[in-house]
């Protein structure tokens, strides 16, 4: 559960979360490759995650032009800027600890997925490392729900009806492309 440049995308739909979770099933299996498929939903609590480790539960603005929610831009969005800066310039900028940040969305698909993310600042190691024997695993702030492959395409078929689909998820014509190649 990490990124190369430092930024996990999180959803703020458990069903959109679920929908990556299981999309993949497909391929796995085209590939008779279902033992490498492992589909699991991490839950997070955005607010306690940032109180760990800036002692302020306010998701944090990625630039000056933006308001947290604390109501102002100024140094919480110089603190988030900063993390975005280290995951994309390899460690050169950024803060030593993650954070959750709360971003614009500028882009269709993150209003379609309602995207959040974390930011990992200058530690690249792994959610479950860095919060190992911490509350947050503790009190489950942050949870990991391991989800049965055995049932992948059961949960996509009732996540279609629901319509949870790559068209609502990826709304132009790769993600129209993909709902038909399904159908």
């Amino acid at each position: 559960m990490f990124s190369r440049n430092g930024v996990l995308d999180w959803s703020e739909s458990p069903l959109v979360a679920l929908f990556f979770a299981v999309n993949q099933y497909e391929r796995f299996a085209h590939f008779d490759r279902l033992e490498r498929f492992n589909p699991v939903v991490w839950m997070l609590n955005p607010h306690v995650f940032n109180w760990m480790f800036s002692g302020s539960s306010i998701l944090l603005p990625t630039g000056r032009d933006e308001v947290g929610e604390s109501g102002s831009g100024d140094n919480q969005s110089q603190e988030g800027l900063m993390n975005i800066r280290g995951a994309f310039t390899r460690n050169r900028f950024g803060i030593p600890s993650p954070l959750a940040i709360e971003a614009k969305l500028i882009h269709r698909r993150m209003h379609a997925q309602r995207s959040c993310f974390t930011v990992h600042g200058k530690d690249h190691r792994s959610m479950e490392e860095i919060f190992h024997d911490t509350d947050l695993l503790k009190m489950e702030y942050l949870k990991k729900i391991e989800i049965d492959e055995g049932r992948a395409e059961d949960i996509m078929a009732q996540l279609r009806q629901a319509g949870i689909t790559d068209s609502m998820l990826f709304p132009d014509l790769e993600g129209l492309a993909r709902d038909i190649d399904a159908k």
